[in-house]
């Protein structure tokens, strides 16, 4: 905070006498926390600053207060702060407890001590903060000769010592209020010959002042300042204070009698002050000569201006300054130019410069360690900071010095307040030591409040063993200064009136100790037993503590294993030392390490690998399978362990301490559950000793103890002691008795399926084959594994069989397999489950992408970019098509190859429809009807959508390439479509139930469009395929439109779907927005032109233009009309761009049939060269479809659309060549 000194003269009354403060500094205050400016470095960087304060002070204050001793001052200002905090002391306590134990987070004392710190305003030795920066003289155009007193004020000797910096900015501020004797056009010629006299740092300060004063009005809280050395201050006094002023309340100090407009105008003085005059004064001085250790910090700086004489008052000092304080001065020293360097740049934001000074003072011994942890980040390095700067303080063993005190006081404070809370606290820094440090051995209120301010840290931080004994060391403090007036918070109060504290009151953690060193105390002196239970009890206390481990203290988990260590000891030398051990079994740990509930028994055939949902969903599975057959099954429950076959115990073990603890010897205790008195001669079971068993602390860990029965019982335990395609190789072998009959294998979801061996291979690779599919999106059944010739699998003989696996995922990925076998039909099905782990990582990114194409060959041009994002080098030996009415017939770019990493490879192939589609149209009939039947409310048909056949066509092809109807190939796009579908359709449909879902929506829209890409790996020996879906060519128009019209006017209630009508509109938005329910316009113009060369010398120029109408549909007929020349307006092009004029024929009309095009000329005359656009036309369609009156069958417009350019894209150059002319 900058400490500004005020200099008023006794004519400049009249502002303080309205005003209800004790002089015209108080008034200047009120304004004085300014927001949002920027200071600048000494690199001319701009420093934004949300807050700037300032700080007035009486000249005539500040000079009697630095006549005082330095340490008689610093002993009343500990006296003035102790008396304060003892006026309130009741107050808070009151207030704390009507909080009921409620954590606050922050506490009144630590914000009044702050306070009385912070208002200190007299210029110190050690540091220049409080040194002035400038002086007002301020004077009222009230006094008789206003310019004499200005000239009287800037010639009066400064009476301030010789270690005060003399450097200073002198600043005249005139203040004119409304009744003054002086107009205000004489205001302003005495304002302007003070700015000739004594410079532009000068202020008109313009007020009402209106008589009689207006209302008071509330002003910022003003920081408490020690009184000057008068034993009749009332500040000193030790009368009791009204219950207002010790909650902080607002006084007649804090209120000030101005208007609105004198309040601004004050604030905006206030803020010229510091933009305009005191911030590039002090932006002036980092560079200048004025600190002596510039030049060898940074060189020899730039010359700079030398300030006015005004501004420095030395040779005006006074020479009769108490020699006393001299004498002081010289043993301490006095504040370098070094260290107003470094606060200079500190308050003006050029922490790069800040930081350098500071550090070079602190390597030097003259201080700044006290200021670096203010602006270093938080590491190791500030704690240091801090010891050192305390090590240069407390130099002595005995209790320092009040100024001493005072300092530390002070560099706790600016710590705590500075530094971000959450940092303050961390255990990087621990900041509520720095406070215990500041303390040290003085018994004074201030340092007690620091100790109880590290407390209350401390408990913040849960480390409640220190903050009790830091409590406890500040009220014993507080105690021997009289400061604590209820008997009760003393700690001896107790002790002295012989009573038993409540259980509020009592310090829990200061009797652990006590109680440590007395069970240590007896069992050194053979009182074993009573140690054991002294130990015993502190380890309950020790695991009943609330304290979380994340947050505990250090001391505290130190503590837990010495009780820990001691009881282990004391118990072992008490065994080994009592003759009958019965005797120890009233001697039990406060706590167990079994969960009991949570272990649980491990067989043979058991796997514990894999998610139990996953084998849910498997079991549930193999239950559909079976009920859609009509067979009953059910599944093997009773599991029982076999004689000299070993099970195990998953015991789940969990510390309930803070410290690792080692269990020796653990095992388990069993007995027969009909034997009520074994015998130990007849074991039946052998058990698993484990050694050594570490458990951390807090952890929750599980051991597995095995057992072998050695011969038939039924046994008790009463407790314890202590995106590839990878093909797979499945090998079943026949352990058991019996022969297998049946074996079957349930996959769930997992895009894994049994081979087969599909068909032959044929060395000629068709360019166009089809797949038959079922279209339906349920996932694969359970396979029945064939079992060979014989139909089955008899004991001691092994099976291998085949399993394809397509990786979709980029995940380590389980594999779930559950395999049910049984000898005969009438037997239940055992299960044998196994998990096969597999990393999946990516290996291209792929953009896929279908336009209407230019050519009329293709109807669609499909592009394809396939980035190679892995680090091996990847052939691509196969790209093919897959669709149920599109047919890719041309490769027009791209070929198949390597891509080396991070290379780009591009495909246009050409699309067409297929002229053999199979099963299209009754697929779009069976998800209009479910989809109407959803609309309409009515139960969904569990019926599987037709099937369908699928066009692969193979328009990239290589050396490897593979037929698309063998080698399992079939069931990998099965998966691959219903993973890209599984995800989106419960976000696309989410109020319908998704067990539905496939028997309403087929696997393949049949107007979609996959693209299988097959790549190999040869340095790996690896290869694979990508399924890329999500395309969907054609026109559609928009078949659900009168279902969906007709349920929004009907008044139809939903019972199955939706129970509100606001679900019911929500499931309409969601099947009108849907894929199945398109809507666009089927036609698409396509322009043909040429860049042409003509020799306009000859005439002007015939252009044809070459339009193309294509119909997207492939199910209705359309309509258009194209006129050219059209009035419509076209996008704004460039001033260079002119818009192409046809002539002869302007309008065109056709009907063209599902997926067939029209082509037509038009002419336009070139006059003269330039860039022309091909534009001005509109199209309008309309698109037929037959009534639903079969008799009359008549066409009807269900669309119309009107067509314009979309933009000025399509351009044709016309250039002058003399002599040439090409015709189109």
């Amino acid at each position: 905070m900058h400490t500004i000194f005020a200099r008023h003269s006794g004519s400049a009354d009249c502002l303080v006498t309205t005003s209800t403060v004790r002089n015209i500094a108080v008034v200047f205050t009120a304004s004085s926390r300014l927001v949002y400016f920027t200071t600048r470095t000494t690199s001319l960087t701009s420093v934004p600053h949300k807050a700037f304060a300032l700080r007035f002070s009486d000249l005539t204050e500040i000079e009697a207060a630095c006549r005082e001793d330095e340490e008689e001052r610093a002993v009343r200002t500990l006296d003035w702060i102790g008396l304060r905090i003892n006026s309130r002391s009741a107050q808070w306590v009151d207030d704390m407890d009507k909080m009921m134990g409620k954590q606050s987070t922050r506490v009144p004392w630590w914000e009044e001590l702050k306070r009385c710190v912070e208002g200190d305003h007299v210029p110190s030795k050690t540091e220049t903060w409080n040194h002035p920066i400038a002086i007002i003289f301020a004077v009222s155009t009230n006094t008789s000769n206003p310019l004499q007193i200005i000239s009287n004020l800037h010639s009066r000797a400064i009476e301030l010592p010789s270690w005060v910096d003399s450097a200073y900015l002198s600043y005249t501020l005139i203040v004119h209020p409304k009744d003054s004797t002086l107009s205000d056009e004489e205001a302003g010629a005495l304002f302007n010959a003070v700015k000739k006299q004594y410079g532009l740092h000068s202020y008109l300060l313009s007020l009402d002042m209106p008589n009689p004063p207006p209302a008071p009005v509330p002003v910022p809280t003003a920081k408490p300042r020690l009184p000057l050395a008068d034993r009749d201050s009332p500040e000193l006094s030790t009368k009791p204070v009204d219950s207002s002023t010790r909650n902080g309340a607002s006084s007649g100090i804090n209120t000030i009698r101005m208007n609105e407009k004198d309040i601004q105008q004050t604030a905006k003085f206030t803020r010229e002050f510091l933009v305009m005059s005191l911030i590039p004064w002090m932006e002036k001085r980092l560079p200048s000569r004025l600190f002596s250790s510039t030049r060898r910090l940074f060189g020899t700086p730039s010359p700079s201006p030398t300030p006015p004489p005004s501004h420095r008052s030395s040779a005006s000092r006074s020479s009769t300054y108490n020699g006393t304080s001299v004498s002081i001065q010289a043993a301490v020293g006095s504040p370098s130019q070094q260290r107003r360097l470094a606060e200079f740049a500190t308050i003006l934001g050029d922490f790069k410069l800040a930081v350098t000074v500071w550090e070079t003072l602190s390597k030097e011994g003259k201080g700044g360690s006290d200021i670096l942890p203010l602006l270093l980040s938080p590491s190791p390095a500030i704690p240091l900071h801090v010891a050192n700067t305390f090590a240069t303080m407390f130099t002595q063993p005995t209790e320092p010095f009040a100024k001493v005190q005072l300092r530390a006081l002070l560099c706790a404070i600016r710590w705590e307040v500075g530094i971000d809370p959450s940092d303050f606290a961390s255990e990087l820094l621990e900041g509520e030591r720095w406070l215990v440090w500041a303390a040290g051995s003085a018994e004074e209120p201030p340092s007690a409040l620091l100790l109880a301010h590290a407390a209350f840290i401390s408990s913040r931080r849960q480390a409640l063993r220190r903050a009790a004994l830091w409590y406890l060391m500040a009220a014993n403090r507080l105690e021997k200064c009289e400061t604590i007036n209820d008997k009760e918070l003393s700690p001896s109060f107790w002790d002295a009136e012989g009573e038993e504290a409540s259980n509020s009151r009592k310090h829990t953690a200061i009797k652990p100790v006590i109680e440590h060193s007395l069970g240590r105390l007896l069992y050194s002196t053979g009182h074993t037993q009573d140690a054991v239970k002294i130990f015993l009890s502190l380890l309950e206390a020790s695991t009943l503590s609330p304290v979380s481990p994340a947050v505990s203290d250090d001391d505290d988990v130190q503590s837990v294993e010495v009780y820990l260590e001691d009881f282990r000891t004391a118990f072992e030398h008490l065994r080994a030392n009592t003759p009958n051990l019965e005797q120890l079994n009233d001697f039990h740990l406060p706590f167990t390490f079994c969960l009991a509930s949570q272990s649980c028994f491990r067989f043979t055939n058991d796997n514990i690998r894999g998610e139990s949902s996953e084998w849910e969903k498997r079991e549930e599975a193999w239950s559909r399978f079976n009920k859609s057959r009509g067979v009953t099954s059910r599944f093997a429950t009773n599991q029982k362990a076999y004689v000299n076959e070993p099970f195990w115990v998953d015991l789940v073990l969990k510390n309930p301490l803070d410290v690792n603890v080692t269990l020796t010897d653990v095992t388990l205790v069993i007995r027969e559950s009909n034997v009520i008195e074994p015998s130990p001669s007849k074991l039946s079971a052998e058990i698993e000793v484990i050694e050594d068993v570490i458990i951390g602390a807090k952890e929750t860990r599980t051991i597995s103890i095995s057992i072998k029965a050695i011969r038939p019982a039924s046994l008790t335990i009463t407790h314890t002691l202590r995106n590839q395609v990878v093909d797979y190789r499945l090998c079943l072998s026949s352990i058991g008795v019996e022969s297998i009959d049946e074996v079957w294998l349930v996959v769930g979801s997992d895009n894994l399926w049994l081979d087969e061996g599909n068909g032959e291979v044929s060395d000629e690779m068709p360019a166009v084959e089809s797949i038959h599919s079922s279209n339906s999106s349920e996932p694969f059944k359970p396979f029945n594994i064939p079992l060979g010739s014989s139909f089955s699998l008899a004991p001691a003989e092994s099976l291998e069989v085949s399993l394809t696996f397509h990786a979709l995922d980029f995940t380590q990925k389980d594999i779930h397999l559950l395999l049910l076998y049984r000898e005969t039909p009438q037997a239940p099905f055992k299960q044998v489950r196994k998990v096969q782990t597999c990393s999946v990582h990516p290996l291209f990114r792929i953009t896929s992408l279908a336009t209407p194409s230019t050519n009329v060959e293709a109807m669609y041009l499909l592009h394809l970019e396939l980035q190679n994002i892995s680090n091996s080098v990847v052939r691509l030996t196969q790209i093919s098509t897959v669709s149920p009415s599109w047919i890719c017939d041309s490769s027009i770019y791209g070929k198949p190859g390597s891509i080396f990493p991070l290379q780009l490879s591009r495909f246009v192939l050409g699309i067409n429809p297929w002229d053999k589609p199979s099963g299209c149209r009754e697929t779009f009939e069976f998800v209009l009807k479910q989809l109407a039947g959803v609309i309409h409310g009515r139960a969904v048909d569990l019926l599987n959508p037709p099937p369908l056949d699928l066009c692969c066509s193979h328009s990239i092809q290589g050396s490897h390439s593979l037929p698309l109807n063998r080698f399992a190939i079939p069931s990998l796009i099965h998966s691959g479509k219903r993973h890209a579908i599984i995800g989106s359709r419960p976000a696309s449909y989410p109020h319908i139930p998704s067990h539905t879902h496939p028997h309403i929506f087929p696997l393949f829209n049949p107007a979609a469009l996959d693209v299988l890409v097959f790549w190999e790996i040869p340095a790996e020996n690896r290869s694979g395929n990508i399924l890329i879906s999500g395309l969907i060519l054609g026109a559609t128009h928009s078949p659900l439109r009168d279902i969906i019209r007709s349920a929004e006017n009907s008044k139809i209630t939903r019972s199955m779907y939706a129970e509100t009508q606001r679900k019911k509109e929500e499931i309409l938005e969601d099947i009108r927005n849907s894929e199945w329910n398109m809507e666009m316009n089927p036609l698409h113009v396509i322009i043909h032109t040429n860049d042409v060369s003509h020799d306009f010398a000859t005439g002007p120029y015939r252009l044809r233009v070459h339009f193309t109408v294509r119909n997207y549909s492939t199910t209705l007929q359309s309509r258009f009309t194209l006129k050219l020349n059209d009035t419509v307006e076209s996008k704004a092009s460039p001033s260079d761009e002119q818009a192409i004029i046809y002539s002869g024929r302007l309008t065109f009309r056709a009907k063209l049939e599902p997926s067939h095009h029209t082509a037509f000329v038009a002419t336009a005359w070139i006059k003269r060269p330039g860039t022309y656009v091909v534009g001005a036309w509109c199209m309008e369609t309309e698109v037929f479809e037959l009534s639903t009156d079969t008799v009359t069958n008549v066409e009807r417009v269900r669309y119309r659309y009107i067509q314009n350019p979309l933009d000025n894209s399509h351009l044709v150059h016309v250039c002058h060549v003399p002599g040439s002319s090409r015709s189109q």
